[in-house]
């Protein structure tokens, strides 16, 4: 975060039955460990944020569901909700804060074999296909926003590819 503080996103695989996706940070020498979302199987493929504010921002997959999730912390209290459903959507996430704190995800839809990318702007997320159905890509997505908001996404399919959506296009 501004201040050099590590934040942490992660799965709790134990207990078993009670899966849940983590949030950790340090701040002053003191570690703090919350639950972020609290539903059942949950925090799979996590990816974390932190905005200008540095408030945390993750997006993760739920399991049981497979839907696209994100979670943010406000005040003391984290919001849950559901960025894009139905189908084994939300692997291999990564989330960006953009100039005015929005987020931004990539990530990959197996239910189709593409990369999606969804982005929150006015209260409302818009989700979009970067590449999509021609082949399994997707994969191991790592996103960037650069100085104009404009999103980058490196992926694999068998190799490093590399997508770009400047005025509107793809590329």
């Amino acid at each position: 975060d501004g201040k050099g503080n590590p934040h942490i996103s992660y799965l709790r695989l134990v207990p078993l039955a009670n899966i849940k996706l983590m949030y950790a940070q340090k701040t002053g020498g003191t570690g703090a460990v919350e639950i972020a979302d609290n539903s059942p199987i949950v925090g799979y493929h996590t990816s974390l944020a932190v905005d200008n504010q540095d408030m945390p921002h993750v997006s993760y997959q739920a399991f049981q569901s497979g839907d696209l999730k994100y979670a943010h912390r406000s005040g003391g209290t984290w919001l849950v909700e559901t960025v894009d459903a139905p189908g084994t959507v939300g692997l291999y996430t990564s989330i960006a804060i953009d100039s005015q704190g929005n987020p931004h995800i990539s990530y990959h839809d197996a239910t189709e074999a593409g990369l999606k990318y969804a982005r929150k702007s006015a209260g409302n997320w818009t989700t979009e296909c970067v590449f999509f159905p021609l082949e399994f890509r997707g994969q191991y997505s790592s996103l960037a926003l650069d100085a104009e908001d404009n999103p980058h996404i490196t992926y694999s399919r068998e190799r490093l590819r590399y997508a770009v959506k400047t005025a509107g296009t793809w590329t």
